[in-house]
């Protein structure tokens, strides 16, 4: 059950920690096709990163009262769909704002999968459960950057960065299928 539990948990936090790469290994091509100026690249970093705070705020308060499995699909399901629509944006007024959505989904998730792992491994099982766990959420980040070094030069520079969204929605269907 633990190994179960950590592998589709796992999945939904590597793609955390690659999506909070993807963001900044965008920023290129976005402004190379015209998304970005000097001012929205500022918006495009910072409203998400604090969306993502108030979401880590607000995680614990909702794990409490509605349970943190609930959540973590809400979570799942927000940041996904935020990142399939940042990847379908057609400007960069849209495109903010649905990173905004994705930056709360994000950091809720992160907070609330933590707690979840902790709340079903025992205590002789759970600093180890949670270093893997800590593991597999930063190994997103080199992931990220391999795949967008590998992608974006294949692409052309106004869709490659697309795909680098669009490939975060892969855990829903995982976590889902899985019930």
């Amino acid at each position: 059950f633990h190994w179960t539990l950590f592998t589709l948990l796992g999945i939904a936090m590597f793609f955390a920690g690659y999506n909070l790469l993807v963001a900044g290994l965008v920023i290129p091509s976005l402004t190379g096709a015209g998304m970005l100026d000097a001012s929205s690249r500022v918006l495009f970093v910072s409203l998400p990163l604090g969306a993502a705070a108030i979401g880590s705020f607000v995680s614990g308060f909702l794990g409490d009262r509605f349970g943190r499995r609930s959540l973590i699909k809400f979570n799942i399901f927000i940041y996904r769909v935020g990142s399939l629509m940042c990847g379908l944006a057609s400007d960069a007024e849209y495109l903010i704002v649905f990173r905004v959505i994705t930056g709360f989904g994000l950091g809720m998730q992160i907070v609330a999968g933590y707690s979840y792992l902790n709340d079903l491994t025992s205590s002789v099982l759970r600093g180890r459960f949670q270093s893997g766990m800590a593991l597999v959420v930063n190994s997103g980040l080199p992931a990220g950057a391999v795949f967008a070094a590998l992608v974006l030069p294949q692409l052309p520079p106004e869709d490659g960065w697309r795909w680098l969204f669009l490939v975060s929605i892969i855990p829903i269907f995982v976590i889902f299928l899985n019930q």
